[in-house]
């Protein structure tokens, strides 16, 4: 028999089957995926799974059916592409959320420099440039 000690079977009783399910369905997960999931947002929340690490799987188990079919007409370049912009724009909304969180007390310089980083055409989308974007045209307004 092949070594399979990296393989866990888990028996579950009907209310947490029925989560898994629940679960499942609600994230188009397959079944490998949708049992993967929350075993990974479980060790990281108790502290055995590093941030790094986390994020990788969780993105990793995250992908719905619809997404791994639509995903398979694409080329390596075009899917490493696309994961490396939205790292980007995750990385880019979490900065400019920090950004925000200091805003009240930030000079108008550095209010300035990050209203110009928010209209750069790569950023324009992001959530928390855009709400950059919102204040600055407020300050100017009221200027």
């Amino acid at each position: 028999m092949p070594f399979s000690e990296h393989v866990y079977k888990l028996c579950l009783d009907y209310k947490l089957y029925s989560a898994a399910i629940k679960l499942q369905s609600d994230m188009g997960l397959g079944k490998a995926f949708a049992g993967m999931l929350p075993y990974v947002v479980g060790l990281h929340a108790l502290g055995y799974l590093e941030d790094a690490d986390y994020e990788l799987y969780k993105n990793k188990y995250s992908v719905s059916l619809e997404d791994s079919h639509n995903n398979k007409n694409k080329s390596p370049v075009e899917l490493m592409r696309e994961q490396t912009r939205s790292n980007y724009r995750r990385t880019a909304n979490k900065e400019f959320g920090n950004v925000l969180d200091q805003w009240a007390t930030m000079e108008q310089r550095n209010k300035d420099y990050w209203i110009k980083k928010a209209k750069l055409p790569k950023n324009v989308k992001i959530q928390n440039a855009k709400l950059i974007l919102e204040l600055g045209e407020g300050f100017t307004e009221s200027s």
